[in-house]
């Protein structure tokens, strides 16, 4: 079973080839010019597990003299995985977008123009003293319902920006109405 791996000119530390090991046995390539040599790709651990809305993902790779553990012939193409934490903008901006689509989920857009023109209406008749409809009642009590979601969800935000300007790791996901 050949193992990825890289091709490397020895003389540039130019990477020629990234692909599969050549030989199935895993063998040293016979005929091999000299200033070419194949070292296997060798990931000591896992990629982390993270949240891309707060970390960025940096993938070091180094071109090693240390033999690989199982084919010691050959020498390692190290990848090692790092995370480093974003900008507090654009997690801020991430926790935006969660609110946003919080928002969308609690009241869809096809329905929220009609609903608000309509309960705009009822109000507007109830201020000028004119009775409204079991209907408009209704209205108003499913706006009024979002109008309290939606300041949940913007109070949920609040806590996540503080959360961040506290330098601390918010679950972005966590604490909106449904």
């Amino acid at each position: 079973m050949s193992l990825p791996s890289i091709l490397l000119r020895i003389s540039t530390g130019e990477i020629l080839q990234r692909g599969i090991y050549p030989r199935q046995d895993m063998e040293p390539v016979v005929g091999l010019d000299p200033d070419l040599k194949y070292l296997l790709v060798y990931v000591p651990y896992p990629e982390p597990i993270y949240d891309s809305r707060l970390f960025v993902l940096n993938i070091q790779e180094e071109i090693t003299t240390e033999p690989h553990p199982d084919h010691t012939h050959l020498n390692q193409f190290k990848v090692t995985y790092s995370t480093y934490k974003r900008a507090n903008t654009d997690i801020k901006l991430a926790v935006d977008n969660a609110e946003s689509l919080c928002n969308e989920g609690l009241f869809l857009k096809p329905k929220q123009l009609k609903y608000i023109v309509m309960a705009l209406g009822a109000l507007n008749r109830s201020r000028n003293g004119i009775a409204i409809t079991n209907r408009e009642v209704e209205i108003l009590d499913k706006v009024q319902g979002y109008a309290v979601k939606f300041a949940q969800a913007e109070n949920n935000r609040d806590i996540k920006y503080t959360q961040i300007d506290n330098n601390e790791e918010p679950d972005i996901d966590a604490g909106w109405p449904v």
